[in-house]
């Protein structure tokens, strides 16, 4: 198996809320828009996009992302991924400080799955991708998504 770097996404986190329960302490993320770039997809992440993060008690948070892309040329495509943060030292300073990481600084993967009928992107829809992120000042995540071929 290979990797192929298909695109990367940026978005700003608008607000959190936290909902305590019988699984742990959730932070419920709300993102502002943002940009799609890439070999194979460019255009923007559509405001409104959600990540429901659960805290573990081993200091693991597991991320479930609901979002919208809206390709350069007008196609609208669903994203849902899950994954997984460490909350390492790195990554406590750079939400502390407004900071950012770099991918090796913090364990921010994910799992993504696209959902389009656009026969353009219908590529999406037939393939297993994952992701790695960081993040950037002013609290914000970059992602970079890659195609296993």
């Amino acid at each position: 198996m290979k990797l192929e770097y298909v695109f990367s996404y940026n978005a700003s986190v608008v607000d959190m809320q936290h909902v305590g329960g019988p699984f742990g302490k959730r932070r419920v993320a709300r993102c502002g828009a943002g940009t799609v770039s890439g070999p194979r997809l460019n255009g923007e992440v559509l405001e409104g996009a959600h990540d429901w993060v659960l805290d573990g008690p081993d200091g693991w948070g597991r991320i479930d992302v609901r979002a919208h892309l809206r390709s350069h040329d007008g196609c609208v495509i669903y994203a849902q991924y899950l994954g997984i943060l460490e909350y390492n030292e790195q990554y406590q300073a750079a939400i502390r400080n407004g900071g950012e990481t770099a991918f090796e600084d913090i364990y921010l993967r994910s799992t993504p799955r696209f959902e389009t009928d656009d026969p353009r992107y219908i590529w999406l829809t037939q393939s297993v991708f994952v992701g790695r992120g960081r993040i950037l000042p002013g609290y914000a995540v970059c992602w970079e998504i890659y195609r296993v071929t």
